[in-house]
């Protein structure tokens, strides 16, 4: 952590040092709203979901499933034998258990598909940066934030740039090349 609190020192004061020696050298992109506003990135998302849709589907059936028996016990419960009471009791546990199981495995999986297309977005937008920086004459990009994982499926934010004039913010011309320039299935 104290190595990156150094990095983000250092990034700070390359960008400081650049903006006072070479107006327009240095630019930003910030990420986030790349990824809030890109199409494509909807795209991909709405991909996910999609993909996903059956499983909370029945995800979505059984919890009513288990509703149902639980209010069917609650408004027999007078007419039941404790033995039919007990079995129907141990069923709603076992289907309970079942759908914590069924959803856990159903948030993991979409957290490793979703990871495995943040890398490949995060991988474009990056060559994406690198083409915009280079036509526009720009000898280094920031990102605004830096988000760090951690222990907890926590992150940690930090704004690494103090101040930076609108015109050296070039997250318009990334969201718009990357929308423009990428093809939906090299994302997925």
């Amino acid at each position: 952590m104290k190595k990156t609190m150094k990095t983000l020192f250092a990034a700070a004061a390359v960008f400081a040092a650049g903006a006072a020696h070479a107006e327009d050298g240095i630019a930003y992109v910030n990420f986030d709203r790349v990824y809030q506003e890109s199409k494509l990135v909807r795209q991909v998302r709405d991909s996910i979901n999609a993909n996903f849709k059956e499983r909370e589907d029945g995800l979505r059936r059984q919890s009513e499933e288990i509703r149902g028996l639980t209010e069917s016990i609650e408004k027999d419960k007078l007419t039941l034998s404790d033995e039919e009471s007990e079995k129907r009791r141990i069923e709603i546990e076992q289907k309970e258990r079942n759908f914590v199981r069924d959803r856990r495995a159903l948030v993991e999986d979409r957290g490793v598909v979703m990871q495995e297309r943040r890398r490949v977005i995060d991988t474009k937008i990056a060559e994406v940066v690198e083409e915009v920086a280079r036509e526009r004459g720009y000898s280094m990009v920031l990102n605004p934030f830096l988000t760090l994982p951690l222990p907890g499926n926590r992150t940690l934010t930090h704004n690494i740039i103090l101040f930076a004039d609108a015109k050296v913010d070039i997250t318009d011309d990334v969201i718009s090349e990357f929308d423009g320039g990428t093809d939906i299935e090299s994302l997925q």
